[in-house]
C-alpha cells in the first residue's frame, strides 16, 4: 500500500516560498532556463547559480552510449543544473529527457520502499505513475532518511536574504530621504489641509523641475528635519561584500566568484577551491543519477581544470594524448 511522502511535500513548500521571494519568472518546464526574459531579484543568487550551471553544462562528458551522449548538450545539462540548484530537485523523464516542472511531481513509497513518482499533467489533468527507473531524478543536499529529496542551498540563506530585504528598506529610505533629511516649510499664514498639501506639492514639483533649487520671499522659512538614520546601520546595509560571501558560502563556491576578493589565498589557489567544488560537489550530481538510471557509463572529463604541469604529467603517463591536451588548450 503506497503512502504518502509527507517530508517530501514540507521540503518542497519551504524551498518554494523561499523561491518565490528570490527568483521571479523563473521558468521550470521543458524550455525553461534563466534568460533574459527572467528576473532574479538577488544578483548573487542569480550570478552563482548561472556560473555553475555553465561551467557544469560546458564540461565535456565522455559517454558509451552515444545515443543518450547526443541528449548530453550544453542547453540540456545547463537546465538540469538550474533547476536543481534553485530547487534542490530536477525531474527528466528517461524515455525522451523531458525536464518535468517540479510542481507537477509526487513522490510515493511503499512499506517495501519501492518509489513511483506522479505526474500530472497540467492540460488534461491526468496523472500518470513512474518508477524510480524511468524517472532521472538529479538532486542536491538530500535530507530525509531516504536520501531522496534534495534542498536548494537557497534554504541555508533564508537569515540573509531577510538581512538584505532590510538592509535594502534602509537603503531606500535613505536615499528617498536624502542625506539632509526631510524639508520643513514654515509659512506665516494658516493653511487647512488642503492647502497644505497643495504648498507641499508645488514645493515638490519645483525641487524636480530646478535640480533642487528653491527660491522663496520673506513669507516663507524653509528648514531641515534631519533624518535618524544610524550609522552603524547604514553600514551593515551598505556592506555587499557580507552578503556575497553567505551566498558563496551557500553554494561552496570561493568568494572570487562573485566579484570579491579573498586576501589569504592566490588566484590560483582559489580556482583549484571552485574546480573541486565543480568536480566533487556539483559533476556527481549529473554523474550518478545518469550511471544508475541509463544503459552505459558516463563521466565528465576534467582535462580542462587541470595545469599544465598535470597535462604534461599525464602525457608522459600516456592517459592523455596530444589531441587530448590541444582540445584541452584550445590550440
Amino acid at each position: 500500500m503506497l503512502h504518502i511522502f509527507d517530508n517530501l511535500k514540507n521540503i518542497q513548500k519551504r524551498n518554494n516560498d523561499l523561491i518565490f521571494n528570490t527568483v521571479v519568472n523563473y521558468v521550470s518546464s521543458n524550455n525553461g532556463s534563466l534568460n533574459n526574459g527572467s528576473l532574479v531579484q538577488n544578483s548573487d543568487i542569480y550570478s552563482v547559480i548561472t556560473q555553475i550551471a555553465s561551467d557544469i553544462a560546458s564540461t565535456p562528458m565522455k559517454a558509451t552510449n552515444n545515443i543518450v551522449a547526443k541528449e548530453l548538450n550544453f542547453q540540456f545539462l545547463n537546465k538540469v543544473m538550474i533547476q536543481t540548484l534553485i530547487y534542490g530537485n530536477c525531474y527528466v523523464l528517461s524515455r525522451n529527457f523531458k525536464i518535468i516542472d517540479n510542481s507537477d511531481i509526487e513522490i510515493q513509497i511503499d512499506d517495501d520502499n519501492n518509489i513511483k513518482y506522479l505526474i500530472t499533467d497540467n492540460d488534461t489533468n491526468d496523472t500518470n505513475t513512474y518508477d524510480s527507473k524511468d524517472i532521472l531524478h538529479f538532486r542536491i543536499n538530500p535530507s530525509d532518511i531516504y536520501g531522496l529529496v534534495g534542498v536548494s542551498p537557497l534554504e541555508s540563506l533564508r537569515d540573509t536574504l531577510n538581512i538584505q530585504k532590510s538592509a535594502n528598506k534602509v537603503l531606500q529610505r535613505f536615499y528617498d530621504e536624502g542625506v539632509h533629511g526631510s524639508l520643513v516649510v514654515k509659512l506665516n499664514t494658516t493653511l487647512n489641509k488642503e492647502q497644505r498639501d497643495k504648498a507641499r506639492d508645488e514645493l515638490i514639483k519645483s525641487m524636480n523641475s530646478n535640480l533642487g533649487a528653491i527660491v522663496t520671499d520673506e513669507s516663507t522659512e524653509i528648514d531641515t528635519l534631519k533624518n535618524n538614520f544610524d550609522g552603524d546601520i547604514l553600514k551593515i546595509a551598505q556592506n555587499t561584500d557580507y552578503l556575497s560571501k553567505q551566498v558563496a558560502k551557500a553554494f561552496s563556491v570561493p568568494n572570487f566568484v562573485l566579484g570579491v576578493e579573498d586576501n589569504h589565498s592566490n588566484q590560483e589557489q582559489v580556482q583549484n577551491t571552485y574546480n573541486n567544488a565543480l568536480m566533487n560537489i556539483y559533476q556527481p550530481i549529473i554523474e550518478s543519477e545518469l550511471n544508475a538510471k541509463l544503459s552505459g557509463s558516463y563521466s565528465f572529463s576534467n582535462a580542462k581544470y587541470l595545469s599544465i604541469n598535470d597535462l604534461i604529467n599525464l602525457k608522459n603517463n600516456e592517459v592523455l594524448t596530444n589531441d587530448d591536451i590541444k582540445q584541452t588548450l584550445k590550440i
